[in-house]
């Protein structure tokens, strides 16, 4: 059987909605200057954190099975918009401290990259830049 996802959506507003997902509430919203409330980030915004992490949790579990050291990873998700309101790039920059050689650090982001659930619906490509912190 295959597995599923689900997320109960209800509308609270003009353009905010309250998300429930295995029992945790997310509100969506938009700033005021777009009809909002500004009570919680706008959809887009929660798509470019999906997107980084389950770009790292992907990260920080290959390194774990592989056994390599990795004591931290922080990225930040960068959507630009084309003039039609749909994402033209995403770009994500992504900060490892470890004391690997980058050619293991290559080989997982690349992994990485291959099992995020996210990314795979996504008709971009997600450009990245890893930056290795030695420790």
């Amino acid at each position: 059987m295959a597995d599923t996802e689900q997320a109960h959506v209800v509308s609270t507003g003009v353009v905010s909605t309250k998300a429930t997902i295995r029992g945790f509430t997310v509100t969506f919203d938009k700033p005021a200057a777009k009809m909002g409330r500004d009570e919680g980030p706008m959809p887009s915004e929660m798509y470019l954190a999906a997107l980084g992490s389950c770009y790292m949790m992907g990260f920080t579990r290959i390194a774990k099975v592989r056994g390599v050291e990795v004591s931290h990873v922080e990225a930040d998700v960068v959507g630009r918009f084309d003039k039609g309101g749909e994402f033209d790039r995403l770009q994500m920059n992504v900060r490892v401290r470890s004391p690997a050689t980058r050619e293991q650090l290559e080989v997982i982001d690349r992994l990485a990259e291959r099992s995020c659930t996210v990314a795979a619906l996504t008709k971009l490509a997600v450009e990245r830049t890893l930056e290795i912190v030695r420790e």
